[in-house]
């Protein structure tokens, strides 16, 4: 049902589900490590059912502006063993053949860039603000030093990465030398699916780390103060990251490894495109605008393709093709 609503666009109730997914799962004690009362079998899905509704509740939350439910203090339950079905008993967990890596790396390499994005959302939107001039007016500030932390938590994420996980690492020789031609082929695919999508989930993390500080690219009027360079440095970076994010689904469905059913790269690729046509209406003057112009248009052809295969495709271009209109209207005045 969670993943029937999310591929249906239908975030707010697919949020509501899973909240009640991750209390169930709580209940259960799933987010507790207590692995010496079960078998093999029974501690390994566990694990990885919790941390799959663990990270659907973030990802969501983040997608919509709304908290998540549970916290890191909470919960003390152990990532997946690294390795594949095959090697699971009802009494033992077997060590994978050398040179091989299991999916579920993949799938902690995940859990774990979605950690960082949960820390994305509490430090760089924080729910309380500091009131400020009249009753209603409420003001938040960043800590440039958080941002740096995150930043290197980001870099950390992407260096520890197998490199097997790595854009351009190549899949285990061993896979290679052990199955049929047609297989080696699918395996070949799903490996640079795999890298393409944890490199579209570290870019969205970087997007929403540097997008609070979009409107510091804006042109300064005359009685504007002087812009803080490390904000401007935050806000280039976000244009700059959302050209990466056009560019890597652009090379996904160019190679066939984007289907509709990704919605998180569809509303991803969303983001970004208007990223970049913010900066263009405030820029308009600007030698790089036709340029980043082009990357905003070759994005909202690649949602207007995947419309009629995904909900969250139909909806990011339906609304793109009033700001396109927007943006003509503003560019011809």
């Amino acid at each position: 049902m969670i993943q029937f609503l999310q591929s249906s666009a239908k975030l707010s109730t697919c949020y509501a589900y899973i909240g009640v997914a991750l209390r169930s799962a709580i209940r259960m004690g799933l987010h507790r490590s207590f692995n010496i009362n079960f078998s093999p079998i029974e501690a390994e899905t566990r694990k990885r059912l919790f941390w799959v509704i663990r990270r659907m509740d973030t990802y969501v939350g983040a997608m919509l502006g709304l908290p998540y439910f549970l916290e890191d203090d909470d919960v003390d339950q152990d990532f997946p063993t690294e390795v594949d079905d095959e090697y699971i008993t009802e009494t033992e967990i077997r060590p994978m053949p050398e040179g091989e890596i299991s999916v579920m790396a993949a799938c902690n390499a995940h859990t774990k860039i979605v950690q960082i994005l949960s820390k994305i959302c509490k430090n760089v939107y924080p729910t309380k603000g500091t009131k400020s001039g009249s009753k209603y007016s409420v003001t938040y500030s960043v800590s440039y030093s958080k941002i740096r932390e995150i930043e290197r938590n980001l870099q950390q994420w992407l260096d520890e990465l197998p490199m097997a996980l790595k854009p351009g690492g190549e899949a285990s020789p061993i896979i290679m030398r052990c199955v049929p031609c047609y297989l080696s082929l699918f395996i070949h695919l799903q490996c640079h699916r795999v890298q393409q999508l944890l490199r579209m989930a570290f870019a969205h993390a970087q997007l929403l780390l540097y997008r609070p500080f979009l409107h510091y690219v804006a042109q300064p009027s005359q009685n504007q103060p002087a812009v803080d360079q490390r904000a401007f440095a935050c806000a280039s970076a976000c244009i700059s990251v959302s050209r990466n994010i056009i560019h890597v689904t652009a090379e996904m469905k160019k190679r066939g490894l984007l289907v509709g059913a990704y919605w998180f790269s569809m509303y991803t690729t969303f983001f970004a495109i208007m990223s970049i046509l913010y900066f263009i209406l405030e820029n308009p003057t600007s030698p790089t605008s036709s340029e980043l112009f082009r990357d905003a248009a070759e994005g909202k052809r690649l949602l207007e393709y995947f419309a009629k295969r995904s909900m969250a495709a139909d909806r990011c271009s339906e609304t793109l093709k009033v700001l396109s209109c927007l943006l003509l209207v503003h560019a011809y005045c």
